[in-house]
């Protein structure tokens, strides 16, 4: 493969690698929810009542959004078609990457306290006379699975502002290893794909937000206390942010990635030139004089 001009310099600004890591914390930070969910899904299925017939399809969307950002990571790492960052899309990475990475800022000190807690009644074991008994009982801890589980999710979020950064810092053709070449139609599907699904999870969530307000007046209405919408609003929205956060990135690959009737001339393979035949098979000039 041979390097394009103006590559990147460092890690930080090749979409492929960052992708990959992104790809695989992603993969990781799904795996304890998804195991949970099924226990609990078991769990009510085996009762008497049973399963909602509206539950399997809502888990089965669930299942796929959840899937499909990881998909799309895994795709654009594999991408080798040309990608044109554009100054706009580029400060859109660069927006997003801010206010995602201000929400994950803001919840470090919740996740903090919550560790140093948990920090605390797991020192008070006794690790030295029973070690074995103590370990089998940290794992058991459903603390601990909720700890490995924020972990997991925090280098997951780190990872996806990198990839915003690394969008941001691409010139306007960059990150592929070949100029002038469409993506494939599996990158294009997946990337498609992420933005229906994710577009659908917003257009969800800005409902909710707006409804809050009637659903609440309703429920004063009919006796009920709800929670104060001062409380309730900032969490919808924060969560309104961050959905539409990682929906930029699959809207800004879709917006640069080099279509094929968008290749030009200078990018297209010059034509091979039809073959003549040889000065000796042609008749000359001097012939019959």
């Amino acid at each position: 493969m041979t390097p394009q001009p103006n590559s990147a310099p460092n890690a930080f600004r090749d979409v492929r690698k960052i992708a990959f890591i992104t790809f695989v914390t992603a993969i990781l930070r799904l795996l304890i929810p998804v195991w949970q969910q099924t226990r609990a899904g078991i769990a009510i299925a085996s009762t008497s009542q049973g399963l909602p017939w509206w539950e399997i399809p809502v888990t089965a969307f669930a299942i796929v959004g959840g899937a499909i950002m990881p998909m799309f990571y895994f795709a654009l790492y594999r991408n080798e078609g040309t990608l044109h960052f554009e100054k706009n899309l580029r400060r859109l990475s660069l927006a997003a990457a801010f206010v995602f990475g201000f929400f994950v800022a803001a919840g470090l000190p919740g996740s903090i306290r919550y560790f140093g807690s948990y920090w605390s009644a797991i020192s008070t074991l006794d690790w030295r006379s029973g070690g074995a008994t103590s370990i089998l009982a940290v794992a058991r801890d459903p603390r601990t699975i909720s700890q490995i589980s924020t972990l997991l999710g925090l280098c997951s979020s780190l990872c996806y502002v990198l990839l915003l950064v690394a969008f941001f810092r691409q010139t306007d053709v960059e990150s592929s290893d070949s100029i002038g070449i469409p993506v494939s139609r599996r990158f294009s599907f997946v990337t498609k794909a992420a933005l229906i699904i994710w577009s659908v999870w917003i257009a969800v969530i800005l409902v909710r937000v707006v409804t809050t307000p009637l659903l609440r007046t309703y429920t004063l209405n009919r006796g009920l206390v709800p929670p104060p919408l001062s409380r309730m609003m900032p969490n919808m929205i924060q969560t309104l942010l961050i959905q539409a956060c990682i929906f930029v990135a699959p809207y800004v690959i879709y917006n640069s990635w080099l279509r094929s009737d968008e290749v030009t001339d200078e990018l297209r393979p010059a034509p091979v030139a039809p073959s003549r035949p040889n000065d000796a098979e042609s008749p000359s000039e001097t012939d019959g004089i």
